[in-house]
């Protein structure tokens, strides 16, 4: 009998394992949102240039791809992970700027004229596209380089997707309310 009663529970727990639905289906993985951790915020000096001003790495590592957040605010000295107000402007009256930059000899001569920006928001609805022309300042080294004014519209955590010419990357920043 009690090989019996084994059988019978193997067989419910069976039954029940399949049912439920509880695993994704590979469609449900590629329409769920991607996850969004920010980009670390790194304080040391900057790869060209030797400023201390906050800045980020953009993914993939090898695209070369930094962000110097020229808006960061002392009052966020301990956030250690990329953030924007959304709007453009911070409570301070200063612009959202930020200097994005393909660090790295192998990327000399593959920007364009101008970045491109397209951004969505992981966490809620929204989405954004700025266009920005390159510069050239003292220091560059050869490195594309584009001033921009981060002007996202709402609060979420936003995956920017960057293109210029043959390069390309990513970053995860989280825009707050000013």
């Amino acid at each position: 009998m009690r090989g019996v009663k084994r059988f019978a529970v193997m067989v419910v727990v069976v039954a029940l394992a399949g049912c439920g639905g509880s695993e994704e289906t590979p469609a449900e993985r590629a329409a769920a949102p991607a996850p969004c951790e920010p980009a670390a915020v790194k304080r040391t000096p900057f790869p060209i240039g030797g400023e201390r001003t906050p800045w980020v790495e953009g993914e993939p590592r090898g695209s070369g791809l930094t962000a110097v957040l020229a808006y960061w605010p002392p009052r966020w000295k301990d956030v250690t992970r990329a953030r924007v107000v959304t709007g453009g402007t911070m409570p301070e009256g200063w612009n959202a700027k930020t200097m994005w930059i393909f660090v790295g000899a192998e990327n000399r001569d593959r920007g364009g004229p101008e970045l491109v920006i397209e951004g969505r928001n992981l966490t809620g609805e929204g989405t954004w596209r700025d266009t920005f022309a390159a510069i050239s300042y003292e220091g560059q080294q050869g490195a594309p380089s584009y001033a921009s004014i981060v002007d996202l519209p709402s609060p979420g955590c936003w995956r920017l997707t960057l293109t210029s010419g043959d390069l390309h990357g990513t970053v995860d920043l989280q825009a707050v309310a000013p």
